[in-house]
């Protein structure tokens, strides 16, 4: 609210607010199958199932309300692929093949950044995909490089995950 008052901009009814929030959370919110009450919750964005944002109950002075908390992800929530596929489109704007495991844990539009990784949970999918040929890394003398493997066509990485899913 604060910004919309500082830009001199018209404040939206707070129900419109309470729309958009709502929107944004049933997008990425995780639900177990078992939370659904009517047959519209049973419509779901894919993105829930990544599991990035969860909901927990918060109780101060007998209030009780719904806290959301974000996630790390974890390669049995996120596939490497998808991960793959964020840090190739990524590095491929700075048009080179390599990138720095600190920058890929930390720079602005990093994946690090982007799905909120640690460095433990990072070297975790950068393992994988080492071992699945996407990347090379050379640790190297504290000079840690994520080298990205040929892959010409961004779409096949996704056609490979997505290929698997639909099976």
């Amino acid at each position: 609210m604060e910004f919309i008052l500082r830009n001199g901009e018209r404040v939206p009814a707070e129900s419109s607010l309470e729309k958009d929030f709502s929107t944004f959370l049933n997008t990425y919110l995780y639900k177990p199958e078992d939370n659904y009450k009517t047959p519209e919750d049973l419509i779901r964005s894919p993105f829930s199932d990544l599991k990035l944002i969860r909901t927990s109950i918060s109780q101060n002075n007998e209030n009780k309300r719904d806290e959301y908390l974000i996630n790390r992800p974890t390669p049995e929530c996120l596939d490497y692929r998808i991960l793959f596929y964020c840090l190739k489109k990524w590095v491929d704007e700075t048009g080179s093949t390599q990138v720095s495991v600190e920058d890929a844990l930390s720079a602005p539009k990093s994946i690090g950044r982007a799905f909120k990784l640690d460095l433990n949970i990072l070297y975790r999918y950068l393992d994988l995909l080492q071992e699945s040929g996407c990347i090379r890394l050379d640790r190297t003398a504290g000079m840690n490089v994520i080298t990205l493997l040929n892959f010409e066509n961004d779409h096949d990485i996704l056609n490979e995950y997505y290929g698997l899913r639909i099976m």
